[in-house]
């Protein structure tokens, strides 16, 4: 039986710090796909990079119309507004500019979205899904790895990237992972656009000028082991990757 759903829009919040700099609080911009009635599984859909959150939106009507709430959000700095040519492409509402985003801020972004989604009242917070396609399946992945390592009293691997040396918050509870096309291949492609952290430039470009990116976007993950950090996850993974893919090669999630 299909149900019927609303649609709500939803803003989450969290804030950053970086060096000696005020913190700032960035707001996050999303939609909530929601079931008429009572507390659902919620899937959280992350989106690709220059993408926002309108990437989720197919999936999150036929995923609340079987019975599941879902959140499709913008990343912060995660979404291209204009091309080289200085029109916009697409419209985006959460804060930041992509040249002062990483994977690692995406990583604390979706936290603060999965921590704040476990309040909403029609979420049954036991059953909180991550989603998402490209980098959004990475920063997914690596979201659920952390909280599942906070749970477990381990420290994360990454710590060099916590920003201040800050934990995120654990006990997200998530009981699972979709990822399309997952590019889990982000460190090894960033050693092949630079020889050493040194020759990373204040601000580059990828996909011949589609989208700019700071240098703490490779900076970040220069030593990341996303497979390592993988290794240890024990709930349940779906994984969709075309064998055509001429971006990520399937052998990526072989």
């Amino acid at each position: 039986m299909t149900k019927t759903f609303d649609i709500k829009e939803i803003w989450c919040s969290r804030t950053r710090t970086s060096g000696s700099a005020a913190p700032e609080n960035y707001r996050i911009y999303g939609k909530a796909y929601i079931p008429d009635g009572g507390r659902y599984p919620l899937v959280i859909f992350s989106h690709e990079l220059g993408k926002n959150y309108e990437a989720g939106v197919p999936y999150a009507e036929r995923l609340a119309a079987s019975g599941y709430a879902v959140y499709t959000f913008d990343y912060c700095g995660g979404t291209v507004f204009c091309n080289w040519k200085g029109e916009i492409v697409r419209p985006r509402r959460s804060s930041g500019e992509t040249t002062d985003a990483s994977l690692v801020t995406w990583i604390e972004d979706l936290t603060a979205v999965a921590a704040a989604a476990k309040t909403w009242e029609f979420v049954d917070p036991g059953k909180i899904f991550l989603a998402g396609g490209s980098q959004g399946a990475v920063s997914s992945a690596l979201t659920a790895c952390r909280d599942r390592q906070l749970q477990g009293d381990r420290q994360f691997q990454g710590a060099r990237q916590l920003q201040g040396d800050r934990q995120l918050q654990g006990n997200l509870g998530i009981a699972g992972l979709i990822l399309l096309y997952p590019p889990l291949d982000l460190p090894e492609r960033m050693h092949g656009l630079f020889h050493s952290r040194e020759q990373i430039p204040e601000i580059f470009d990828l996909f011949n000028g589609w989208i700019m990116l700071g240098k703490r976007y490779a900076d970040d993950i220069w030593d990341f082991d996303v497979y390592g950090e993988l290794a240890e996850y024990t709930r349940p993974v779906l994984i969709l990757h075309g064998d055509k893919d001429d971006v990520v090669d399937i052998s990526v999630s072989e």
